[in-house]
């Protein structure tokens, strides 16, 4: 399998999966490495098109600004989790896979930590494998110095 693309892993029921920036499909690897489609995502209005995912110009720097870009983070009670981020704004919501529906959600920072404005919201780059965290991290100018921040749920 080609990635035209980068390529997000994540790791659930004992299994690997990954999605490809954006495609519209996660895919897990069988026992004989072949990728096999897991899940598909209708995107709907905010779906790349087709020629654009092939393009050489990078879709987030372009004329597809409508177009949503879906990063995994991770499973968690029959719940697929993924941050996005479509029209210059970044999203969190999950998947329900029994309900087959989906729910944005805003996790704001507590009052007066970090002397963060309140607008500004939780975005999780990835979960623990226990499915206990969601996990972000932001590097500063100094590398030496990273924030990391970690939410119980």
């Amino acid at each position: 399998m080609v990635f035209y693309n980068e390529c997000y892993p994540f790791h659930a029921d004992g299994r690997t999966f990954f999605k490809e920036m954006f495609n519209d499909t996660i895919f897990s690897i069988d026992n004989q490495y072949q990728p096999i489609p897991r899940w598909y995502i209708e995107l709907g209005k905010y779906k790349i098109a087709e020629d654009a995912r092939y393009t050489l110009t990078d879709p987030r720097k372009s004329v597809f600004d409508n177009a949503a870009t879906l990063t995994p983070i991770g499973k968690w009670d029959n719940k697929l989790f993924f941050s996005a981020r479509a029209n210059k704004q970044n999203y969190l919501f999950y998947y329900d896979l029994k309900e087959k529906k989906s729910n944005s959600i805003q996790i704001s920072y507590p009052e007066n930590s970090f002397a963060i404005p309140e607008e500004h919201s939780f975005i999780p780059k990835c979960m623990s494998d226990d499915g206990k965290y969601l996990i972000s991290y932001e590097i500063q100018e100094n590398d030496e110095n990273p924030v990391i921040i970690l939410a119980e749920k």
